[in-house]
């Protein structure tokens, strides 16, 4: 043992119990933004869902859902890859963790590094929708049009006649 620590043990465990903190705080919300976005998911699995600007596309619907039943699958497989490879055990209570942290990731995760794809460069949102106009209007021809001419003075007492 040093016994020159300078007295910086209490500051580095408090820098680390506040970086544990943050981690189950960002692990939480981010879990819960996931839960958010698989009923929104859910809701737009067979047709559009629209709220305000913004709608969601049964095609993108089901591509959240289904990262996130493939990041669910894929963590605790490689945490099982990383127990036999390094020899140690995985505590039962963690597999909820595991799974739930596996699905926010291919979700939520996934989708928060895809929002590049949303954005131009200029920094103006580009979304998905039915920004297209409705064809115009056609005239009914009726022979041949009558040339534009400009009113003159004496019109309206013409028509009073």
């Amino acid at each position: 043992m040093n016994s020159k620590d300078n007295g910086t043990d209490p500051v580095v465990a408090t820098f680390a119990a506040g970086a544990l903190l943050a981690a189950i705080l960002v692990f939480t919300l981010s879990a819960f933004v996931a839960l958010i976005g698989t009923i929104l998911a859910l809701v737009a699995w067979d047709e559009p869902l629209k709220m305000g600007r913004i709608s969601i596309q049964p095609e993108q619907a089901r591509a959240f859902v289904t990262r996130g039943i493939v990041g669910a699958l894929l963590v605790p497989a490689f945490a099982v890859f990383a127990a036999v490879l390094l020899k140690f055990k995985i505590d039962p209570d963690a597999w909820l963790f595991l799974f739930l942290g596996g699905y926010t990731a291919g979700s939520f995760g996934v989708e928060f590094v895809l929002i590049d794809k949303y954005f131009q460069k200029d920094g103006t949102a580009e979304f998905e929708g039915n920004a297209q106009l409705p064809p115009p209007f056609e005239t009914a021809v009726n022979g041949e049009a009558k040339p534009f001419s400009f009113a003159s003075w004496d019109d309206e007492e013409e028509r009073r006649k």
